[in-house]
């Protein structure tokens, strides 16, 4: 046996010495400081993508990586700029200002293009509206003017599905300026994203100049969302309505003197609005020229149709006839402008009320109860005592 054990021996030469040395470099190694490496900033996007490229700076408008690219805070889900637990005050100041502004920033970003996306038009007020609210001066770089590009069209459609049609117009206005100032991909698909068409016209299918809420009006004209001095030309068709619908006709007539070119259509649609305020027995003939109307977009026609629906309302014998206008109306706008067909179906219901079709009058307000709820009209004959 104790040959065997030496013969054991003389296979593994392993001595002594040698495992006091290999014990003592393991040692060694174990306990020595490990170089400082520099914390590599990595950004995870929100379709969970890694760029391979590290953050080289940010600010309020975007994240800015080493290769170039830039990344848009509503596109972030997280970074890491600091290792946990680490003691370097700089990299930790860092990590909390960028957790900050992604907190603050990218994820009500990200939430209102989502819903925008997505078309949840009621959800859009308690992330757009605030957002909406803390924008002053116009935006100098194209990162941030996306990003009120989405907080104003988010406001936009959020005050279109309560039925603030009036407050709308200041939103949308911005979100055209923006669009046409700037440079940019919002990200969003082609039925939420104004067109070019929007954008040059200053004209929305939801949002046809024509507003029925005299008190939103005037409120929107007492705060100058709109300013007649300084605003784009083209934002004074939606001025001039505003002014009619408040009752404040002077600022009407002085605005309108100031449309300009493609805008004469407008101005003649107005015009006659506004020869009808003077003078209820005024004649409709301008606008009820043949020629002329075959010039107009679908948005204008719809107009001069619920004006001539209104006037022919006013005589018995144009009773059926204006009924019938109304409710074409509300067939061609119960889908593209909500706040028209309810109005065109209010008018209905009171032409059958004013010669007791009771019976029709109460189908016309169950429609609309049922139908249109949020508009200015559903509210208005909700709150009503009318049978």
């Amino acid at each position: 046996m104790a040959m065997q054990c030496s013969g054991s021996v003389g296979r593994h030469p392993v001595s002594r010495l040698s495992r006091r040395l290999f014990w003592s470099f393991l040692l060694f190694t174990l306990l020595r400081p490990l170089p400082t490496l520099a914390v590599q900033s990595q950004i995870v996007l929100r379709n969970l993508q890694i760029p391979a490229s590290s953050v080289d700076r940010f600010d309020a408008s975007a994240v800015y990586l080493a290769d170039s690219t830039i990344v848009h805070w509503d596109d972030v889900l997280k970074a890491k700029l600091a290792e946990p637990g680490s003691v370097n005050e700089a990299d930790l100041a860092r990590q909390n200002s960028f957790d900050a502004i992604l907190a603050s920033r990218g994820q009500p970003l990200f939430q209102v293009r989502h819903r925008l996306a997505l078309g949840d038009w009621l959800s859009l007020a308690e992330v757009a509206e605030p957002l909406y609210r803390e924008l002053k001066a116009f935006p100098e770089s194209p990162e941030m003017a996306r990003q009120e590009y989405l907080i104003s069209l988010g406001t936009l459609y959020a005050r279109l599905s309560r039925g603030d049609r009036a407050g709308a117009v200041p939103p949308f206005l911005r979100a055209c300026r923006l669009k046409a100032e700037f440079d940019f991909d919002s990200g969003l698909p082609p039925a939420v994203n104004l067109s070019s068409e929007q954008v040059r016209d200053r004209l929305h299918p939801r949002l046809v100049p024509v507003f029925f809420d005299p008190v939103s009006a005037g409120q929107q004209l007492e705060g100058r969302a709109i300013d007649v001095d300084n605003s784009d030309p083209r934002d004074r068709v939606y001025l001039v309505a505003l002014a009619i619908a408040a009752g404040q006709y002077d600022l009407a007539r002085g605005t309108l003197v100031r449309l300009q070119g493609g805008q004469e259509n407008w101005a003649k649609i107005f015009s006659s609005q506004l020869e009808l305020v003077d003078q209820p027995a005024s004649s409709t003939e301008p606008i009820r020229d043949r020629q002329w109307r075959e010039g107009l977009t679908t948005s204008q026609a719809a107009v001069v149709d619920y004006i001539l629906a209104m006037v022919d309302s006013r005589n018995a014998t144009d009773a059926d006839a204006a009924t019938l206008a109304f409710l074409q109306l509300v067939a061609e706008n119960q889908e593209k402008d909500r706040q028209l067909a309810a109005a065109a179906l209010y008018q209905a219901f009171l032409i059958a009320e004013k010669n007791d079709r009771l019976g029709e009058a109460k189908i016309f307000k169950s429609e609309l109860l049922d139908k249109y709820p949020e508009t200015y009209h559903g509210q208005k004959i909700k709150s009503s005592k009318q049978p």
